[in-house]
């Protein structure tokens, strides 16, 4: 075991739990004891696994105790409602007919826990331990979100409910004032954990604060408990406890008009006016606001897209009947524009995630062509040249053709690499001295004979003074760049021209090629220098090559400090431009 810091935070906090179950304990007699009592102590009892569990030297134990901690785990959250029920006054524990309807959820999902490894419903994976905290992080399944999460707000939001009814009836407001703020600190608890947890807020990444929390709570009920007739001062405790809530809350009667309201849903609403109980909703709100209608309607839950102080809101609004005041309703408010967000980030993550892989399988089925190819060319021509009786005029044709179709793999292969290479940030600038003037020309001897072979009018114009033929860059990338530019002009021109220029602007080279070939139409700028993207991706294509000249040239572009451009039209030709910071 690997005790550390945050494993004697629980094991402290087990004890005070238990502590706390026990003094809850000694007073039977006071209306809510028993389940406090139970609730702290099952807090103590989560407390103490997670304390082994986070000293836990290995994933296999780490998870057995997650497991085992699922026992409070999942009933925390049904005995906080218990509990507040019962101090409240609206129910007897042995008076809830149907009571074990609350423990079906909690009981599947421990179900699911404990069998988690044959559906990953619960967690789905988990983080490596860390080395500074001894803590693994968990990656939660579907259920610990529906079955679980959801499950436990929705006992939450209910007590809290319970609470604020209890509070807003009871004329007791202004006795026991301290005992008053305790409570209202006792009901915020919960809240600030799941702010916590939603947000990624939690100190250390895989720590469980609910326990924590939930004592923290327990520890306020039980002083009032113990110090005061709690049960009967909670009230004092409203205005603080409903204000402090991130959910805008609302109580109408059967008319519609306003009999309470939180700081929050004023602020949801546009809500400018001070006094407002005894007015209609229609009547407080602003005109501009669409609140009014979705307020009114019978439709529960209901999906809100408004303005609220100049930005845009997405609200759900539910409904909830208050039973002793036929037709009247709690109305909550909450801002779920955060939550809209992120799940349109999903998707369009997901979109992108999905044409990404269309780009890749388009890719890997075109570099199996260009690798294919080739060697199906060399096997075949080498088998049709063991022949004897082949003339030497038929050998040699034989021959040029294996020679080009291992220039083709050759060169297939040598653009994965420069590609792998430049993906794993392997690429170095080694600068030395460049002769453009020979680059240049020598492109030109190297290029001129396949754009004769396909009457293509080839040339290229030098604006470089003699003095500043030479500087001093990376050789090798410069000739990889031009070539791979010229090559691309010529590959892609049927008929017309391919022209090349190249000039100095002060600290910069300037190098573009222009061509009369197909050219791109304005949806196909943006992608032709992406990884794995060829603007034509069929199998029956009419140009070879691997479709990633283009990125490298633009890697190679960015290394040298360098950006580069174009400009094309479909069926009119293409000019890219190149400019790179010279030395």
């Amino acid at each position: 075991m690997f005790f550390t810091l945050y494993s004697y935070i629980y094991l402290a906090t087990s004890v005070l739990a238990y502590l706390v179950g026990w003094l809850a304990q000694q007073r039977k007699s006071v209306v809510g004891a028993k389940e406090l009592s139970t609730l702290t102590y099952l807090v103590a009892f989560c407390a103490f696994i997670l304390c082994f569990e986070s000293a836990a030297p290995s994933q296999d134990i780490k998870i057995l105790l997650t497991k085992i901690s699922y026992i409070s785990v999942v009933l925390i959250p049904v005995f906080y409602l218990l509990f507040v029920m019962r101090f409240t006054k609206l129910i007897r524990f042995k008076d809830i007919s149907y009571g074990w309807l609350l423990f079906v959820f909690p009981f599947i999902t421990l179900l699911l826990a404990f069998t988690n490894e044959l559906h990953h419903w619960v967690w789905s994976s988990f983080s490596p331990i860390s080395p500074e905290t001894n803590i693994m992080a968990y990656e939660h399944g579907f259920w610990f979100w529906i079955g679980y999460t959801l499950y436990s707000y929705l006992l939450l939001l209910v007590a809290t409910h319970f609470l604020f009814d209890f509070l807003r009836f009871n004329r007791n407001r202004k006795v026991y004032f301290i005992q008053g703020w305790l409570v209202t600190f006792a009901g915020i608890c919960p809240w600030v954990v799941s702010f916590f947890y939603i947000f990624g807020l939690n100190p250390v990444k895989g720590l469980d604060i609910t326990p924590i929390s939930t004592l923290l709570s327990g520890i306020l009920f039980s002083w009032s408990i113990l110090k005061s007739t709690f049960l009967n001062l909670v009230p004092v405790a409203r205005e603080t406890l409903v204000e402090t809530l991130p959910i805008g809350i609302m109580a109408l009667d059967d008319q519609n008009r306003i009999q309470d309201i939180n700081r929050t849903a004023k602020i949801f609403t546009g809500i400018k006016i001070d006094d407002i109980l005894g007015l209609t909703v229609s009547q407080a709100v602003p005109l501009t606001s669409n609140f009014p209608m979705a307020i009114e309607s019978d439709e529960t839950p209901l999906q809100l897209e408004t303005t609220v102080e100049g930005h845009e809101k997405s609200f759900r609004i539910t409904k909830q009947p208050l039973k002793n005041n036929i037709g009247s309703r709690l109305i909550t408010i909450f801002d779920i524009t955060e939550e809209i967000t992120h799940q349109e980030e999903l998707i369009l993550a997901r979109k992108k995630a999905e044409e990404n892989d269309n780009l890749k399988s388009a890719f890997l089925s075109n570099l199996s062509h260009e690798i294919r190819t080739p060697l199906n060319g060399i096997m075949g021509f080498i088998s049709i040249l063991q022949r004897e009786n082949l003339t030497e005029t038929e050998r040699m044709e034989y021959l040029n053709i294996v020679w080009e179709n291992g220039e083709r793999l050759l060169k297939t292969m040598v653009d994965l690499i420069d590609i792998s290479k430049i993906e794993s940030g392997q690429i170095e600038v080694t600068y030395s001295e460049v002769d453009v003037n020979d680059i240049l020309a020598g492109l030109y001897d190297f290029f001129k004979t396949e754009a004769t072979r396909r009457n293509l009018e080839f040339s290229y114009t030098n604006r470089i003074e003699p003095d500043k033929k030479i500087f001093h860059s990376d050789q090798v990338k410069i000739y990889s760049i031009f070539t791979n530019l010229i090559k691309n002009a010529l590959k892609y021109t049927n008929e017309g021209f391919v022209n090349y220029d190249c000039s100095i602007d002060g600290n910069e080279l300037i190098f573009s090629v222009s061509d009369s070939g197909v050219g791109l139409s304005a949806d196909k700028l943006e992608i032709i220098f992406d990884r794995f993207v060829q603007v034509d991706t069929s199998h029956i294509r009419k140009f070879e090559g691997s479709g990633l000249g283009l990125s490298i040239t633009k890697a190679y572009v960015e290394i040298l400090g360098g950006n580069i451009h174009v400009e094309s039209k479909m069926n009119i030709g293409s000019t890219f431009t190149v400019r790179i910071p010279i030395q």
